[in-house]
């Protein structure tokens, strides 16, 4: 098959990426092998470029599959779709195509064009008695972050995008995120995936890697401050499922959105630098306080590979849980709160800066310079370099946009005055501004 500008061939459980210089050379031989007739007389067929070119355009012809929106993988192609059960509720395993909602198996169809199987097959009878054991190790006295990993890894395997969260594990070394990732990955198998680093969210060809991956893991990620604009906006888009153009090496770009979920696995809280939060407000964090080391078990891999099919069983029972709640959500555990609530902070210090300063009030305003007074007290306080005044109100109107704050202009005393309307100083910064007021009398 051909689509979007590549070849693919069926494996008996997906359809898989193949170059086309394999195929030109299978062609190649093949036409090696044959005769035309000359004249009358039979002589050998002799290919050359031209006439394998020929032939090629005429194959891509026959099986391309045109790309629209509605041809996207996983899909039924023509000619399969009658009396078969919605194409994105359904993955490929080795035995069959299993139902992720209905939890029924179907026979594998070259009709069901997907680029993704994962590589064990379904046993419903199958348990994981290690798995269990070693995410009891982890939390010993938290279950809700448990059931979270065990939701989050379902909402992975299952091809689910509508939620729009991504994942955050934040522990010491040695405290089982590689662990995690690996059976992750295991359970996806290794060619579902993709292991970027930050950075190259914002290279040129960083995203081509992505295309037709179930998962981005980003393992030990490092946030250095180059780029995180960037970075941030990336995985804004991606999340959110915005449409993303992909540019690939020697190829038309490719447009769309990428069904790809995301994990980031860190040592500490990301710095993020964004004045909207709305990362964070995208991420689900798990915190890690448990670490193994000088201790690890390092037969734990073999151990918890060879139960693939019950942690499979298990992910299910998690998926059933989500999707009986009230619109599908996720529950942040309690342990991870204060991690994403830093990470805030460390992302848009404006919060903290509103939380200490301002109370929000629909018939309170503030004057700018009264409030950028109080800001640069504040920053020097904490330590953060201060900025323009210009740069504050920027931040500052980003920071409080859901909190419908305005900026204008009123008369006071005889004189126009520019104010933020929709907020009031507490007591404490009151007093601030009013000392100021008194310290410009005295002086001028």
């Amino acid at each position: 098959m051909h689509y979007a500008d590549d070849w693919y061939t069926h494996l008996g459980t997906h359809y898989e990426l193949i170059e086309e210089q394999t195929i030109r050379s299978a062609l190649y031989k093949f036409l090696d092998k044959c005769v035309k007739q000359v004249k009358g007389n039979i002589a050998p067929f002799n290919p050359n470029p031209a006439n394998v070119s020929a032939i090629l355009d005429s194959v891509k012809a026959l099986v391309h599959l045109e790309n629209k929106p509605n041809t996207r993988p996983p899909v039924w192609l023509a000619g399969y779709a009658n009396d078969k059960p919605d194409a994105s509720k359904l993955i490929s395993l080795q035995n069959g195509i299993f139902h992720f909602e209905q939890n029924i198996l179907i026979p594998h169809s070259l009709g069901f064009y997907t680029t993704n199987s994962l590589p064990f097959a379904y046993d419903p009878k199958a348990d994981c008695p290690n798995w269990l054991k070693f995410l009891d190790d982890l939390w010993p006295n938290d279950d809700e972050s448990k059931q979270l990993l065990q939701e989050y890894m379902a909402y992975v395997l299952s091809g689910d995008t509508k939620q729009q969260k991504m994942l955050n594990l934040v522990g010491p070394r040695r405290s089982g995120k590689g662990t995690i990732n690996k059976i992750l990955v295991a359970l996806l198998g290794q060619h579902n995936t993709v292991a970027p680093q930050m950075d190259e969210l914002v290279d040129s060809f960083g995203l081509q890697p992505w295309l037709n991956k179930l998962l981005a893991s980003f393992t030990d990620a490092r946030l250095t401050g180059r780029n995180t604009a960037g970075i941030v906006s990336q995985l804004l888009r991606i999340v959110g499922g915005d449409t993303i153009t992909v540019n690939r090496k020697n190829k038309e770009s490719w447009n769309g959105y990428l069904p790809t979920r995301v994990i980031i696995y860190s040592n500490e809280a990301l710095q993020l630098s964004e004045s909207s939060n709305a990362l964070t407000g995208r991420m689900l964090v798990l915190s890690m306080t448990n670490s193994f080391f000088g201790k690890e078990d390092v037969t734990l891999s073999e151990k918890l590979t060879s139960e693939l099919s019950g942690i499979f069983n298990w992910c299910l029972e998690g998926h059933k849980r989500r999707l009986a709640r009230t619109s599908e959500r996720f529950v942040q555990p309690k342990s991870g709160i204060e991690l994403l609530e830093t990470m805030e902070e460390l992302g848009n210090p404006m919060s903290s800066f509103i939380e200490d300063v301002l109370v929000y009030d629909p018939t309170g305003h503030v004057t700018k310079d009264a409030l950028f007074a109080c800001y640069k007290r504040w920053a020097v306080h904490k330590n953060i370099p201060v900025g323009t005044d210009m740069a504050f109100k920027r931040k500052f109107l980003a920071s409080t946009q859901d909190k419908h704050i305005s900026s204008t202009q009123i008369r006071e005393d005889n004189e126009r005055v520019r104010v933020y309307i929709g907020v009031r100083f507490n007591e404490k910064a009151q007093k601030f501004v009013d000392s100021l007021d008194q310290f410009t009398e005295d002086i001028f």
